[in-house]
């Protein structure tokens, strides 16, 4: 328990918060010895309900009793009353009074009558709380009876309830058609007592969070006036809930009609069957711009602007540098340098190079490439307009459709803004209305949002430009297909490297540097690497800010390529089947380890340092041969692994060099030198995976 207050639960809650004084240095705890509630039923199908509890305070102090009622399923709580050790209490918020909020006739469905004691400060005592109140409407006429159920105890509270005796009476002249029943008992064991006039029932025992319910039926008429305001609400909500379904369904139905009729406005662009062969790009156009044809119109997208930077290195305006790593375990970083003074030949090329170096005119300026990557993500506005106006010189791009297509796309937006604007007036009236009208905005939403797909269905591009653009997505699936399966292409690495730019601006540049790091292809003249590794092109087309236009594009491309095989270091000189650790490598289908665990035990003197003992389970499961097929789980393929194809790890508490092996020797080659074949201690074998010897 929290020093300073206990947790105020939900729902029927009677609960009690420490007092306001100096904090608590001993234990502090509560519980209630008896919680004994009394159930009138009234003929007007109200209830009133009297309800004794004594607490028990070990510790101290404690200040306030707080009480809880839920309105749900009822009329409304009203007389409410409350008393402590016989004293009744006048309402108000000083000491040795009571506060009340929530009462009253007809209140609103999910409203709760709070009921809050202040005390003075009660320590190692125990003090006997009395609340009495009415609910009005708890009876509900059925067609065989009038039924009515009331939930006796809190459903939440945080402590634990000695005793309960719960009483139900009812008027002298009415029999209830059956015993009395109990429902919605949990953690408690309530016990009826049978043939008990009045009804009775006792529990004992009750943990926390412990509650149920007492059920009763009557003659229909005999308790119940009429139809609660509560349930008759209910009804009519339901009742009208289908005019709203009929009301929602026209309304979306007219704005989407609405949305249609619009889009036939326009003549459709012709019907062209995508080409499949286009093996060689099918224009000298700028990649930033064939991007945008295959794109349908797309000029904005950030792998454009990549694009772009990759044709001005081709072009010789600009170059990438790797910089050399501060350490072997830093990723590698890049820069864009400045090559040339002179402007290029297109708006949109200026753009990305004034963006990239923000008015550094100066020759062999440099601009890391992360930082690049968001200064041309702030000028994407200014690089799609650019790309736009170089469309339309070219005449492939038709104004009408454009028109047409910002106009269906900004009342699109404008509806989606609407009907989500609609949802807090509508929200107010959920309480008398129900959930119902919600279907209204939902609607407007709903058929806004396919309004906005039609929208970007209208292509802005001509007639000569949707023939071009299908030529571009043919040179795409060619290249794609080249990049994944290595066939269907004449092309050689050295032209697929010249291809970088456009490959970027179709979505498949991280493809293409993945297919030519793995066939071994020289980098190209624009990219200068550090290091040895054939990887720099991959890194440069998926670590940038800007990669996030082209399917397969991005991190897993990356980590695929990196986790393929392992490093160099760690593969021995007898030859690249053999790694250094001596397991024999894995086939293509298996998951390989990270980088990082690979390079932790690849030298000698991490290795003489670390000791045998302190190897990684990854590591020992790795050379143990653990395989695992795609869809079963680590686990799951240890339990079912085939024999081990390596001699054994030694367990941490068992191993020690055998006779064989000498300490100079294994300093010397630095093997691992497998130890004797013990049991390991049963403490150790906590999980269902096999241990390791």
């Amino acid at each position: 328990m929290k020093p300073g207050c206990l947790a105020q639960t939900i729902g029927l809650l009677l609960c009690v918060e420490l007092g306001a004084a100096a904090p608590a240095v001993e234990a502090k705890s509560y519980r209630a010895e008896r919680f004994d509630v009394h159930v009138a039923v009234e003929r007007d199908g109200s209830v009133l309900v009297t309800e004794t509890v004594e607490f028990r305070f070990d510790g101290g102090p404690f200040g306030r009793v707080f009480r809880e009622i839920p309105t749900a399923g009822t009329d409304g709580i009203v007389e409410v009353t409350a008393s402590i050790d016989g004293r009744a209490l006048s309402r108000g918020d000083g000491p040795d009074q009571v506060e009340v909020s929530g009462d009253g006739a007809g209140v609103a469905a999910g409203r709760r009558v709070r009921i809050r004691w202040r005390l003075p400060e009660l320590s190692d005592t125990a003090v006997e709380t009395q609340v009495r109140y009415r609910v009005l409407g708890v009876s509900v006429p059925r067609a065989d009876a009038d039924h009515l159920r009331w939930t006796v105890l809190p459903r939440e509270h945080d402590y634990r309830i000695a005793s309960c005796v719960v009483t139900v009476t009812w008027p002298e002249d009415v029999r209830p058609l059956g015993p009395l029943a109990l429902g919605g008992v949990r953690h408690a064991r309530p016990v009826v007592v049978p043939d008990a006039v009045p009804g009775r029932v006792e529990a004992r025992d009750i943990r926390k969070d412990g509650h149920f319910a007492v059920q009763l039926r009557f003659p229909s008429g005999s308790i119940t006036a009429g139809t609660p305001a509560w349930l008759a609400r209910g009804q009519e909500q339901r009742a009208a809930a289908v005019a709203y379904v009929l009301a929602s369904a026209a309304l979306a139905a007219g704005i989407i009609g609405l949305f249609v009729l619009l889009r036939m406005r326009a003549p459709g662009p012709p019907r062209v069957a995508v080409a499949h062969a286009v093996t060689a790009p099918p224009g000298s156009r700028p990649p930033a711009l064939a991007g945008a044809l295959r794109n349908n119109g797309s000029w904005g997208a950030p792998h454009l602007a990549l694009a772009t930077l990759v044709d001005l290195a081709q072009q010789g305006h600009v170059e990438i540098e790797e910089v050399a790593a501060g350490s072997r375990w830093s990723a590698p970083t890049f820069e864009v340098v400045r090559r040339s003074r002179q402007a290029p030949a297109h708006e949109h090329e200026r753009v990305v190079l004034d963006g990239v170096f923000e008015g550094q005119a100066a020759l062999n300026a440099r601009v890391p490439l992360a930082r690049a990557g968001k200064a041309l993500t702030s000028h994407l506005g200014e690089f799609g307009r650019a790309v736009r106006e170089e469309l339309r010189r070219e005449r492939l791009v038709d104004d009408e459709r454009l028109a047409l297509r910002r106009l269906l796309t900004r009342v699109a937006v404008a509806g989606v803004i609407v009907g989500a604007i609609a949802f807090a007036p509508v929200g107010l009236l959920l309480p008398r209305t129900g959930p119902a009208p919600m279907l209204i905005p939902g609607a407007i939403v709903l058929a806004s949002l396919v309004g906005l797909a039609i929208g970007r269905s209208v292509t802005p591009l001509s007639d000569r430009g949707v023939l071009e653009a299908a030529r571009w997505r043919g040179f795409d699936r060619s290249l794609r297909a080249a990049a994944k399966a290595g066939a269907g292409s004449t092309a050689t690495p050295g032209q697929l490297t010249e291809w970088v730019g456009y490959a970027t601006a179709l979505g498949a540049g991280a493809v293409l540097a993945k297919y030519l790091k793995d066939r071994g292809a020289p980098l190209p003249a624009w990219l200068r690497s550090v290091s040895s590794d054939d990887g720099a092109l991959l890194h440069v087309m998926t670590t940038s800010h800007l990669v996030g236009g082209g399917r397969r594009c991005g991190r897993r491309v990356e980590r695929r390529a990196l986790t393929r095989r392992l490093p160099a270091s760690c593969r021995s000189r007898a030859g690249p089947q053999q790694s250094r650790h001596g397991a024999s490598r894995l086939p293509s289908w298996h998951p390989r380890p990270p980088a990082f665990v690979a390079r932790r035990f690849s030298t000698v003197p991490q290795r003489q340092r670390l000791g045998p003992h302190t190897i990684s389970s990854f590591e020992r499961r790795f050379r143990e041969g653990a395989r695992t097929r795609p869809g079963r789980s680590r686990d799951a393929a240890l339990r079912h692994a085939p024999p081990r194809v390596v001699p054994p790890l030694p367990s941490r508490r068992a191993w020690r060099p055998p006779r064989e092996c000498s300490a100079a020797r294994c300093a010397s080659c630095a093997c691992w030198c497998p130890g004797p074949r013990r049991r390991p201690r049963r403490e150790v074998r906590r999980s269902p995976r096999p241990s390791s010897w």
